[in-house]
């Protein structure tokens, strides 16, 4: 890792000529991981207790509101009242076919992990990426042999954030070439800039899982009209967070969205 000022870009620009590389520049205030839109939705599928009667708009339009002063959210409480319900919320797919197979190919388990990571950010309201793997590390869903101390899921998440800042987006094939063959260059919150060779990957991946967070997108749901999304959202229609019914099964939506901590 080589920490930088701002004056030293040019610099390493015209070097990177000579040394015939590509450097890819990473902004942290603006980077996306796996650029955030309604492809990046999980699909949550609901099932219900036998004789167990939901009405949708009720739970919908009862949860839309959240008291002031309160650190809950309207997703929280529909996944607490659906679980208080004897309800079984299971991962069913990734919105996006392209994505969910760019990330098995980065590893096969890995839609499953981003699933559970999803879920808890929402339920239990936590968002830093450190925080989320050691909640799933303690519950241990896909039940891995971590006995011998084997870091199966900071492993398998560092691979996809190192993919999602080289390279891979939800709308196209990812091959695993990687836009930056020389290094990467981090545009911190205060304008510094470190610089990571592409050979200094350990300090990179690192870096990216003790510094990046979930954020939470605009649901677009309409407020009039709760379990539904609204036309006049001056936002992304992410159109995520409600309870909805399809071919006679109930499902619910959680956004994937990744950032930079500030």
């Amino acid at each position: 890792m080589i920490n930088l000022t701002s004056s030293d870009y040019s610099d390493l620009k015209s070097k990177e000529k000579l040394l015939s590389s590509k450097i890819k520049i990473v902004n942290e205030k603006e980077y996306t991981f796996a650029s955030c839109n309604t492809e990046n939705n999980f699909i949550f599928k609901i099932t219900k207790p036998a004789g167990l009667i939901l009405d949708l708009e009720k739970i919908n339009t009862e949860t839309l509101q959240v008291t002031n002063g309160t650190k809950s959210s309207k997703i929280a409480l529909r996944l607490n009242n659906l679980d208080n319900l004897g309800c079984k919320i299971e991962f069913k797919k990734v919105q996006s076919d392209n994505l969910q197979l760019n990330l098995k190919l980065i590893d096969s388990q890995l839609p499953e992990i981003i699933s559970y990571l999803v879920y808890y950010k929402y339920k239990f309201g936590k968002s830093k990426i450190t925080d989320l793997l050691e909640k799933i590390k303690s519950q241990n869903p896909l039940g891995f042999d971590i006995s011998k101390g084997h870091p199966f899921y900071e492993y398998k998440i560092k691979k996809f954030l190192t993919e999602s800042a080289l390279g891979m987006t939800p709308e196209k094939v990812w091959t695993g070439k990687y836009d930056a063959t020389g290094g990467i260059i981090v545009v911190k919150d205060n304008s510094d800039l470190v610089c990571y060779h592409i050979y200094n990957k350990n300090e990179f991946e690192d870096y990216l899982i003790n510094h990046t967070k979930f954020e939470q997108a605009a649901t677009s749901e309409d407020e009039i009209n709760p379990g539904f999304s609204t036309n006049t959202s001056k936002t992304k229609p992410y159109k995520y967070s409600w309870i909805y019914e399809e071919n006679g099964e109930l499902f619910l939506k959680l956004n994937l969205q990744i950032r930079f901590i500030k």
